[in-house]
């Protein structure tokens, strides 16, 4: 992305990161047991976060991440690393060919800066 702007995960993205946490919340209790984010994240070279992300969101008694938790994680990464975000869409499986890609799940914001001199 360009300097100067902001990018965020529109419906789309967000549609596809529900599916993919449901898809892997086997027992339905929207939280990710370990076991689970294995499973998920299989395909991937490892898993997007560390431990320590996992203090600032929304877990379960046990340390699980929530639903609500996986969802903020992933908004957050799109705002800090928006490549790594495409890059784990496409290890999860996100639809990419001619007419359909990552960036149709994005909304970049470009915004300008006015500079008052005294």
């Amino acid at each position: 992305m360009p300097p100067g702007c902001t990018t965020e995960l529109n419906q789309a993205g967000l549609d596809f990161f529900t599916t993919m946490f449901v898809k892997y919340d086997k027992d339905r209790d929207r939280c990710l047991s370990p076991e689970e984010m294995m499973s998920m994240y299989s395909t991937c070279p490892n898993i997007p976060w560390g431990k320590q992300m996992f203090l600032g969101v929304q877990t379960n008694e046990k340390g699980w991440l929530t639903y609500t938790g996986f969802i903020c994680q992933w908004v957050l990464t799109t705002l800090l690393d928006v490549n790594k975000t495409m890059e784990y869409m496409a290890y999860l499986g996100y639809t990419i060919n001619d007419d359909h890609n990552q960036t149709d799940a994005l909304n970049s914001t470009v915004f300008s800066h006015t500079l008052a001199v005294a």
